[in-house]
């Protein structure tokens, strides 16, 4: 018999060391200190020291802590190391608008949010305020979700302060601005977006600022060489599941359903004058008619079948309408171009600005459509400077009736409402609905385009 052993032994590194800051040699207290490409970790103590031990040959230090670069060390053959942080300054020295003044992020005491162009169009949207949302702390946005619909912001909860309906005050490069032409700006010209959040901006704006402020800062042109901007994006909505399957969706489960409700009391056949005793019948079972409209005087009784706009708009029964796979797309499209070219010299400087923004509700009918352009110039002659910010915007669409936060609401109160036996159409091709007799609101003709 032949017996192999084998064994491999490997030696683990202990390194120690002192982590202190760059600027004035002062220890750096809980600094963390991980061996680059695996888990093993540390941080240093009181005095700025650590011990790790690196399960790997000729490791590599990745040293970090909240305000100070990062920075990586080759270990080689040291056994104690002496490394220093350089602070992080590249946030603190970040300008930032604050009422009629500019100032160093780090010079700051009060509330501010400082937003970015790129974190804003990270999101799908047609106003700016929608792309705020958690971009900032303490900022809250509410919209109906309707194509082109406004939003509303609330910064740090409600004020007993109404001015404006609570909404903050915007400003744009100077302007103060309320209302719907926040969907107007095209979010792709906005340099930088500045929350103030605190009772400070008062101040500078008067009693207009109690539910904060929104300073707004556009691109301008800058000196050197053309440049020319591209971007577009397409995407798809679909309304959520939430309705639908709780929905019936067949004409014969509805009608055992109310049956099976008069008869458990007692109350079956009904009178024969009823709605439903007319499109059911008054026998044993209820029984699916051909016609929803006209209904007969009586069950048995003929019905007048010649079809006659709008005196008698005659009306199939369905086997089964999916009242909402008949007003929700499942596919809703939205896409957005936008062209700039900008630049500058010594004596001016450009920017101008092509928008195109389209949306389609996931409700049928509805949409939303704008076209922008802009145009921004600065031009110094003989120690004058002179110039234009002009923004041109059109835009239209077709929303919902009384909107989609209220509770009367007209077209999903009426889907929930509406009879699987009712036809989306009638014989002649125009829209059915309750003028079948099958509720009071004629619900679906109110989104006809």
């Amino acid at each position: 018999m032949l017996l192999l052993v084998g064994s491999s032994i490997f030696a683990q590194n202990r390194i120690t060391g002192k982590i202190t800051n760059q600027s004035d040699n002062q220890p750096v207290v809980g600094a963390t200190v991980q061996v680059k490409g695996t888990t093993t970790a540390t941080q240093t103590g009181t005095d700025g020291s650590f011990a790790i031990t690196a399960p790997t040959p000729n490791p590599t230090l990745v040293v970090s802590f909240v305000g100070f670069e990062q920075r990586e060390v080759r270990v080689g053959n040291q056994t104690d190391l002496a490394i220093a942080l350089t602070a992080s300054t590249s946030n603190l020295n970040e300008v930032v608008v604050t009422g009629y003044t500019a100032q160093k992020k780090k010079e700051l005491t009060g509330a501010v949010s400082v937003v970015k162009t790129q974190d804003l169009t990270k999101v799908a949207s047609s106003s700016f305020l929608g792309q705020l949302e958690g971009r900032a702390s303490g900022l809250q946005t509410t919209s109906s979700g309707a194509p082109g619909t406004a939003v509303s912001v609330r910064i740090r909860g409600n004020s007993t302060f109404t001015e404006g309906g609570g909404d903050p005050l915007i400003v744009i490069d100077g302007l103060q601005i309320r209302g719907a032409f926040q969907n107007q700006i095209n979010p792709n010209d906005i340099e930088s977006i500045q929350v103030l959040k605190d009772a400070a901006t008062t101040a500078a704006y008067g009693i207009g600022a109690n539910n904060g402020v929104i300073i707004i800062t556009t691109k301008k042109g800058k000196v050197g060489r053309p440049r020319v901007e591209a971007s577009t994006y397409f995407g798809w909505q679909t309304a959520g599941k939430t309705y639908e399957d709780q929905m019936i969706k067949t004409s014969a489960e509805y009608a055992d359903l109310i049956y099976q409700s008069y008869n458990n009391a007692g109350q079956w056949p009904l009178d024969s004058t009823t709605n439903f005793a007319r499109t059911y019948g008054v026998g044993p079972k209820p029984v699916l008619p051909q016609y929803v409209n006209p209904l007969p005087t009586k069950p048995g009784d003929a019905i007048n079948t010649t079809y006659n706009y709008p005196n008698n708009l005659v009306m199939k029964a369905s086997p089964g309408t999916n009242w909402w796979d008949a007003i929700f797309r499942e596919n809703a499209p939205m896409a957005e171009q936008n062209v700039s070219v900008s630049g500058g010299n010594d004596g001016g400087r450009y920017f101008f600005s092509v928008n195109r923004f389209v949306q389609d509700g996931i409700l049928k009918f509805t949409d939303y459509n704008k076209y922008s352009v802009r145009a921004n110039t600065e031009f110094k002659v003989k120690g004058f400077t002179f110039g234009e910010n002009i923004t041109t915007v059109f835009d239209n669409g077709v929303g919902q009736p009384n909107g989609n936060q209220v509770e009367q609401n007209t077209i999903t109160e009426g889907m929930l409402k509406m009879q699987p036996i009712i036809p989306i159409y009638d014989e002649g091709g125009n829209w059915g609905g309750t003028k079948a007799g099958f509720g009071k609101k004629k619900w679906f003709s109110q989104i006809i385009p």
